[in-house]
């Protein structure tokens, strides 16, 4: 009987040992590089495969518009460099697509995200906003019952007694704590909805291109969401494409490159834009509110000067 007893009690303490191993993994970024990437069957480097992360979410695809411009930059090219694939893989979130490309484990073979100091590092990117920075401009989703809170916000010092929700990875950390802003991170984007209407923080930031989509996704099953009637808030958040440095992932980069510059020469991109998001912005009314502008510690004037190029400012309708 004694013996069974301590084989009882060695597994309950091995069950602790790995519960607690696996919320370290979740937290330190740092151990996420070590353990969970995960090794894919060889890429056949001949054909230009572009494997990126699923953003699906509920039907709604709110990165489409970045995929789309992927596909019309390799359409552009199919006469000189031939066929492609482009493959959405599930199942992945950001901070595991970062490292599974940077391991170049096959899994990934380009990402879209804005700067952070591991990709700078790491990886190669096309320098174009792909969104033209327009994901810089947010605007939030808060409960409907707290609209009587943020109508008396004025300035970014109002916004420090509220907290920030985002997923866990997001770049967006950066910058809100560089301003001294509070942050709670989900692991799970779909868990933020849930953690705003059940008051874990206040504010849900998303970018202007965002915030209608989402909503009309999620109203139903978070019948609290609102969109925050005054306030745009801004910071430089430039989304490119981003490749491995490895000789294929190069020739990924390479093509896509020549496609991009030729969809921009064309005016392709620009309609693209759009297309997408013309109509949104209109409905957000963001000349009557009120901007509040951070800085993002990353950004300098290097990419800045490039960036400029392309930017658009939903305030005055103008590229």
């Amino acid at each position: 009987m004694r013996r069974i007893l301590m084989i009882l009690i060695s597994m309950i303490m091995l069950f602790a040992l790995a519960s607690c191993n696996t919320r370290s993994i979740q937290e330190d970024p740092a151990r996420i590089e070590e353990e969970t990437v995960e090794v894919s069957p060889k890429i056949n480097e001949d054909k230009y495969i572009y494997r990126h992360r699923s953003t699906m979410e509920k039907g709604n695809d709110r990165e489409q518009y970045i995929w789309e411009v992927l596909r019309l930059s390799l359409e552009a090219t199919v006469d000189d460099f031939g066929p492609y694939e482009i493959e959405p893989v599930d199942e992945i979130n950001q901070i595991r697509d970062d490292v599974e490309l940077i391991h170049n484990t096959g899994m990934i073979t380009i990402i879209s995200d804005s700067l952070n100091e591991m990709n700078l590092k790491e990886l190669d990117q096309i320098q174009v906003p792909l969104m033209c920075n327009l994901l810089g401009y947010r605007v939030f989703f808060i409960r409907a019952d707290r609209q009587d809170d943020f109508d008396h916000i004025a300035e970014a010092e109002d916004l420090k007694s509220y907290k920030f929700g985002i997923a866990f990875g997001w770049n967006d950390k950066i910058i809100l704590e560089h301003s001294g802003y509070k942050v709670h991170e989900e692991e799970i984007y779909g868990s933020l909805y849930r953690g705003l209407e059940s008051g874990i923080f206040d504010i849900f930031s998303r970018g202007v291109n965002e915030v209608q989509g989402e909503y009309q996704t999620y109203k139903e099953s978070y019948p609290k969401l609102h969109i925050e009637e005054n306030i745009l808030l801004y910071y430089p958040l430039p989304r490119y494409f981003w490749f491995s440095k490895t000789e294929y992932g190069q020739k990924l980069k390479n093509r896509v490159e020549v496609g991009l510059n030729r969809i921009i020469e064309d005016g392709t991109f620009y309609q693209l834009f759009d297309e997408y998001f013309a109509e949104t912005l209109e409905t957000l009314d963001l000349d009557d509110r009120i901007l509040i502008e951070l800085e993002n510690p990353i950004y300098d004037k290097n990419f800045e000067a490039i960036d400029l190029k392309y930017r658009y400012n939903p305030l005055d309708n103008n590229y």
